[in-house]
């Protein structure tokens, strides 16, 4: 009995200290939902967390401060706050938390989005910056978008017009997206990876884990080894150092082509599943582009 209400008396303690000094910090937090001891706000973001935060964004404006678990965690929900945020700000939140199954691999030290801010990081992002990002670029690269967007639409109205029942878009999205990016990364405008070859649908499935490992074996088609096979690399003359990868040539290359692949498959598929949901909105995005175009 004694040791049941020591323990009580430990845990209610320890609230009030976690309550004590949450609330001294609160003044200097945006605002945000009360969390739960413990668990924080974990059970109010529910099964559609987007949803969610949307309420929340109406609620208590664009930056909203949660707890998940005992992670505290800011969330931007709008473009002016992000431009702020990361065009002002950005050495404030350049180093992010990672989750555990990220910092048993090897290739966060060589990667923008992983990687410890500092001269590797700063150099990184002003390589990307000014010669994939920049303005004269992407408008450069506009005619190479246009193509890999008419192939993809093609690639879908070829398999509806097949009569199919459903249309996996992922299978469609995915490799053009890859094409995309590809062309962008090597200065290339050619057709890398076709949904309807075996190669393409070996990529899919590999893709369906998304993780370096499953790409590692993708990396071994013919296209990619000879691009990177003409790049001087240290490690082709000092071999012990071919496990570190000491220039990054492969690791930022997967970068490229797995964030970039995976943002745009992620984004067209959410984006495709709500505009069919919701057939006013679809009807308001058609009139715009039809607008623009």
């Amino acid at each position: 009995m004694a040791i049941s209400v020591a323990a009580s008396a430990l845990l209610l303690l320890l609230l009030l200290l976690e309550k004590k000094a949450i609330a001294s910090s609160c003044s200097r937090l945006p605002p945000g939902p009360p969390g739960w001891p413990l668990v924080g706000n974990i059970f109010d973001l529910g099964s559609l967390p987007h949803a969610r935060l949307v309420v929340f964004k109406h609620k208590y404006g664009p930056l909203i401060w949660i707890c998940l678990g005992s992670v505290n965690t800011l969330v931007v929900s709008s473009a002016e706050a992000a431009m702020d945020m990361f065009k002002n700000h950005d050495h404030s939140f350049s180093d992010g938390h990672l989750i555990e199954s990220l910092k048993s691999d090897d290739t966060i030290s060589a990667t923008i989005a992983l990687s410890d801010y500092g001269p590797y990081w700063r150099m990184m992002r002003r390589l990307y910056t000014i010669e994939i990002f920049s303005r004269k670029r992407i408008h450069d690269t506009a005619p190479v978008r246009r193509r890999c967007v008419d192939k993809m639409i093609k690639w879908i109205s070829d398999e509806a017009n097949k009569g199919a029942s459903t249309i996996e878009v992922a299978s469609f999205v995915l490799p053009a997206s890859f094409n995309l990016i590809s062309n962008l990364v090597f200065s290339r405008d050619d057709l890398i990876v076709d949904p309807k070859s075996t190669k393409g649908n070996e990529f899919f499935e590999l893709n369906s884990q998304l993780t370096y490992t499953t790409i590692d074996q993708f990396f071994c088609d013919e296209l990619i080894c000879n691009e990177l096979i003409i790049m001087p690399n240290l490690a082709d003359f000092f071999p012990y150092l071919r496990w570190i990868d000491p220039q990054g040539v492969k690791k930022c290359t997967q970068e490229l082509l797995t964030t970039g692949t995976e943002n745009i498959v992620v984004t067209i598929e959410w984006a495709m599943a709500e505009l069919l949901r919701k057939p006013e909105a679809m009807k308001c995005d058609t009139l715009e582009i039809m607008k623009q175009h």
